[in-house]
């Protein structure tokens, strides 16, 4: 399953939706360098030399070549990949047996520490930062904005919806929410960052070790298997705490990230818990995966109440313990 999922996460570029969606768009940027980490850990570790000289090499190319446009947003994504990856390499060499979630979480919060620390001793205000995002997204959707006018205002496209006018209002509604879309990014740009952020370096840590025979640590574990600390819990808390309580307003959008962060990766730990019982039943795995695909916001809702469940009803456990 890695090769497909680091095929579809290197092909973000290609899908309008998924340029706007996600904040760094050349994803490579962030997954090559991100193996040069691995393989220099595993050189200090008694790993192959040209292995590690290779991807730091390849990582050096991706990070230092000349840019496209030189925006503001390609300077603060490389910045971001380089700091990330630095810090998921220190978690690397101090990270014992631990295993890759709590070093990639480690990583991914140091880098925004470190990203805030920037922001507050240097003349960038964060609204000049929020400024560059909506710009940069702004760029992105409009090539899919130009050709959308561009069919709408045609005339075959102006006989068809006064023809079928349900059709019509539809697709209305479908561009209103592309067009808010940027805003949403805007708004949950730091929780999408973070995701996007561990989703390449576990991509990353699993070609790795496909690629090498040494390890820098524990592979990743299969989706029936996937679980974390009981204490992330708090996150998601926290952040319910920060969107209910009407004197905490100001806090409003950090605790809307905390939600959709925590959330992830509870729904993750929930799909974990779906695959754990119907392992043994290919048709039923099937099946679940078709029914994610139709109704993602139904299966989501039950997976992040899994999730969430399985911290206190350990649901694997007990039908461990049933079995035995």
């Amino acid at each position: 399953m890695i090769l497909p999922a680091l095929g579809l996460f290197l092909l973000v570029p290609a899908f309008a939706a998924l340029r706007v969606l996600v904040p760094v768009e050349q994803t490579i940027v962030l997954v090559g360098p991100a193996i040069g980490v691995c393989a220099l850990v595993a050189w200090m570790q008694g790993g192959r030399l040209w292995l590690a000289l290779t991807w730091l090499l390849l990582s050096a190319w991706m990070l230092l070549r000349p840019l496209g446009s030189a925006s503001a947003f390609e300077f603060m994504a490389r910045g971001w990949a380089i700091v990330l990856v630095s810090m998921f390499g220190i978690a690397c060499m101090l990270g014992g047996r631990r295993l890759f979630l709590s070093r990639a979480l480690s990583a991914v919060a140091a880098t925004f520490v470190f990203a805030g620390a920037v922001v507050l001793v240097s003349s960038v205000s964060p609204g000049r930062v929020q400024r560059t995002l909506s710009d940069e997204l702004d760029r992105r959707a409009a090539p899919w904005n130009a050709q959308v006018q561009a069919t709408t205002m045609a005339p075959e496209w102006q006989n068809f919806v006064a023809d079928n006018p349900r059709f019509a209002a539809m697709v209305e509604q479908m561009l209103e929410s592309w067009n808010r879309m940027p805003d949403v990014t805007v708004s949950f740009f730091p929780a999408l960052l973070a995701l996007e952020s561990l989703a390449a370096l576990a991509l990353a840590w699993g070609l790795f070790h496909r690629i090498s025979r040494t390890r820098v640590g524990p592979p990743l574990s299969r989706l029936r298997d996937f679980r974390f600390g009981d204490q992330l819990v708090w996150g998601f808390l926290v952040g319910i705490v920060l969107v209910v309580i009407p004197t905490l307003g100001a806090f409003r959008g950090l605790g809307f990230n905390l939600m959709l962060f925590f959330g992830a990766l509870y729904v993750l730990r929930g799909l974990g818990v779906l695959a754990w019982f119907i392992a043994e039943r290919r048709l039923a795995l099937a099946i679940l995966v078709l029914l994610a695909i139709l109704f993602t916001p139904a299966v989501g809702i039950l997976a992040l109440g899994l999730g969430l469940g399985d911290t206190w009803i350990d649901w694997r456990g007990r039908a461990r313990q049933q079995l035995t």
